[in-house]
């Protein structure tokens, strides 16, 4: 079995950005194995009032983007998103 120490970290994306606020973190389980395969950081209040922040200054350009731009950007990030998982 994997240690907790030895599974990847999956950060926060703040603004594009990588944030690593939290200390504490959560085994993320690959469910048709049950093994853990990563860790996730959980965010302290500081790093989510950070992420709060970042989605409401986004927020009014996103809603002044027409909806078919929206669709298609949601449709770009879900292939993305699927080209690296692992099924």
């Amino acid at each position: 079995m994997t240690t907790a120490t030895a599974l990847p970290l999956i950060a926060h994306l703040i603004n594009g950005q990588s944030a690593h606020g939290g200390v504490r973190t959560q085994e993320v389980f690959n469910p048709a194995t049950g093994q853990a395969q990563k860790r996730v950081l959980l965010a302290d209040k500081p790093t989510t009032a950070q992420a709060i922040t970042a989605a409401q200054a986004a927020f009014p350009a996103w809603r002044a983007t027409p909806p078919l731009k929206r669709a298609r950007r949601s449709e770009e990030h879900t292939s993305e998103l699927q080209s690296h998982s692992d099924l």
